[in-house]
């Protein structure tokens, strides 16, 4: 960034500053704010042009110097088949018009002044009645010298009759916001709608005029040259802004602005704002979702940056009511947020290690609540007293339970501790309930049921 203005600009090379503070100045950016200027672009611009050129810009413009030094030059090799023609388009000053209403207009200073930019990029007409086709343009116009001065292109024809006298005078065309009764009528609020070439009319200013430009000798190419170098940087910047934000690297063949068929889409609305990749807008989702599922498309991307288009894209295919299909073979989706996953179609939930212990835990104790049951069921109907039991028949095992014994020795002796506590814990307990079941009985009955 230039520093800001520590000497007044001479009024000679105001109209440079002014045009540049118009051109580069337009808010959409640090450098570029406020719309207007003065801002940190359009100062660096001016300064280099100035250094350039050995301009002095708190010094008068030198007599020697060609007028339109804002403007810039174009020599004939540059040229390549154009025609230029410049002049003073008015000047303040009063016109008389017999014929017309008002019949006397007065063209006041501060109303040209405040005008004259509005002249640029405006058509040339002939002799008020036939608007000229292209490249009949006005080039640039400014206030400067007194008058609204301007440069305009024009087509071979026009340039010839310029040059050879047949035309040698011009008139502006206008719109106002309020007509004000002065010593005539002077309009207010004055916006410059055309220039016309006057072959066969007599001009309202007599010291309007229009000459053919053959001492071009200053610096359009060189300006333009410049514009261009630093409309690029201004785009890369942004583009770099635009990386820090979203996380994913700026890449060659990357664009930095919106190509023209994704003109009107948002910036939020592709996967790749960076690169201007990838719409996800509802009209295109689906050809950027069949795209970025074929991993040689990705190739530009690093793996964090391919999650973030993927997630991206698949979330706005799914807002899109398009049906995703989860691929589990794929490391960028098994990447992707859980909650993106759950909303895709063949997705199943892989059960965690802390998952999978608390369910062996939870069956553990359920194994134990219905043994603790058993075994309850059993004390309560032995407390009811002695059976009789018949000589020689052995103990009847009632069906459905369990002797201690079978049950312990299918329980490991052990439990390796990387189970975790929970099996361990359950495995001990109900080795130890066996045991103590067995130890209950009377003697004579080991192997009986618990």
């Amino acid at each position: 960034m230039f520093e800001q203005i520590t000497m007044p600009i001479h009024a000679d090379w105001q109209p440079l500053w002014d045009s540049l503070m118009q051109n580069y100045c337009d808010g959409s950016g640090t450098d570029t704010s406020p719309k207007g200027g003065p801002c940190g672009k359009g100062e660096q611009v001016f300064y280099a042009y100035c250094t350039e050129n050995n301009i002095d810009y708190t010094q008068p413009r030198p007599k020697e110097m060609e007028a339109f030094q804002w403007v810039g030059s174009l020599t004939p090799e540059e040229r390549e088949g154009r025609y230029f023609v410049r002049g003073q388009a008015i000047h303040p000053c009063k016109t008389y018009h017999p014929q017309e209403w008002p019949e006397v207009r007065v063209y006041l200073e501060e109303e040209l002044k405040a005008s004259a930019p509005t002249l640029t990029g405006k058509p040339l007409i002939l002799d008020h009645c036939m608007e000229l086709e292209a490249p009949n343009i006005v080039v640039k116009s400014a206030w400067e010298d007194g008058a609204v001065e301007y440069v305009a292109e024009v087509s071979k024809p026009i340039y010839d009759s310029v040059k050879a006298g047949e035309i040698s005078h011009v008139s502006v065309e206008y719109d106002w916001r309020v007509l004000e009764k002065l010593d005539g009528i002077a309009p207010r609020g004055l916006q410059l709608t055309g220039l016309s070439l006057l072959k066969r009319l007599t001009p309202g200013d007599p010291a309007a005029s229009v000459e053919v430009w053959e001492g071009i000798v200053n610096k359009l190419k060189e300006m333009k040259r410049m514009s261009e170098q630093t409309e690029q940087e201004r785009l890369h910047q942004e583009q770099k802004a635009r990386a820090g934000k979203y996380g994913i690297q700026p890449k060659q063949g990357g664009s930095l602005t919106k190509p023209g068929e994704y003109e009107k889409i948002p910036e939020d609305q592709f996967a790749d704002p960076v690169n201007y990749r990838y719409p996800v807008d509802a009209e295109h989702v689906k050809g950027a979702l069949t795209y970025f599922n074929q991993p040689d498309n990705r190739a530009d991307y690093d793996h964090g940056e391919q999650v973030k288009i993927m997630a991206k894209i698949i979330s706005a295919a799914l807002t899109n009511n398009i049906e995703v299909s989860y691929q589990a073979e794929d490391p960028v989706y098994r990447d992707l947020p859980e909650e993106l996953k759950s909303r895709m179609t063949g997705y199943k939930k892989a059960e965690s290690e802390a998952e999978a212990c608390k369910r062996v835990l939870g069956e553990a104790q359920k194994t134990i609540r219905d043994l603790t049951e058993e075994r309850d069921a059993l004390r309560a109907k032995m407390s009811m007293g002695e059976g009789v039991v018949e000589p020689g028949s052995g103990l009847r095992i009632p069906v459905g339970y369990v002797k201690a014994d079978e049950v312990l020795a299918i329980l490991p002796k052990s439990v390796p501790w990387e189970w975790g506590w929970g099996p361990h814990e359950v495995v001990r307990r109900i080795r130890a309930k066996c045991s103590q079941s067995i130890q209950d009985q009377p003697q004579g009955r080991r192997g009986a049921p618990p």
